[in-house]
């Protein structure tokens, strides 16, 4: 199963996942990953061979756009709270979460909100329940199963675990093997 593993700020909201709007949560989740996938996309390291000069200008413009980004993303976060961050495993079937959360145990159904991206202040919003727990060499883990996504979320979070995951495999090369 093809996965990543972060860091980051999550909230569990224990109830009924069937209460949710979900007409207004497909719409954020597809928003939240497209936003995040063009926040991450690095489209300037692709032209350096190409169009130099072109590549130039978009270096120029994408560090404006990443400062306005990073100037408005703390205003943000001034205003709001972010939740407590958490090392999960992300899949596009199962999220696995760290240690935890009051309320989230096994047979426990709700909503898991997840922070992908520092930059954008809505999170993926998951609606299922927690079918599993179990403990390895890094600790406890709930595993969180997200009740139907539709199409378009189930491509787009697969892109993003994708994208994750490659960009893992690439830094662990870059690292090289262990001395």
């Amino acid at each position: 199963m093809l996965n990543y593993t972060d860091y980051l700020p999550l909230e569990w909201t224990p109830g009924d996942p069937a209460d949710a709007d979900d007409k207004q949560r497909v719409a954020t989740n597809l928003y939240v990953l497209e936003a995040v996938a063009a926040v991450e996309d690095n489209v300037p390291g692709r032209l350096h061979e190409e169009q130099p000069e072109l590549q130039l200008e978009l270096q120029r413009l994408d560090a404006k756009l990443q400062l306005l980004m990073d100037m408005v993303a703390r205003l943000l976060r001034r205003e709001e709270s972010f939740p407590q961050r958490h090392a999960v495993r992300i899949a596009v079937d199962l999220i696995e979460v760290a240690g935890d959360l009051p309320g989230m145990s096994p047979g426990a159904e709700g909503l898991l909100s997840l922070h992908l991206h520092p930059a954008i202040p809505a999170p993926l919003q998951l609606s299922g329940s927690v079918v599993d727990d179990a403990r390895d060499n890094e600790g406890h883990w709930l595993h969180f199963q997200a009740g139907p996504l539709s199409d378009p979320e189930k491509e787009a979070l697969s892109r993003h675990v994708f994208r994750h995951h490659r960009r893992g495999i690439a830094a662990a090369r870059q690292a090289g093997p262990p001395d």
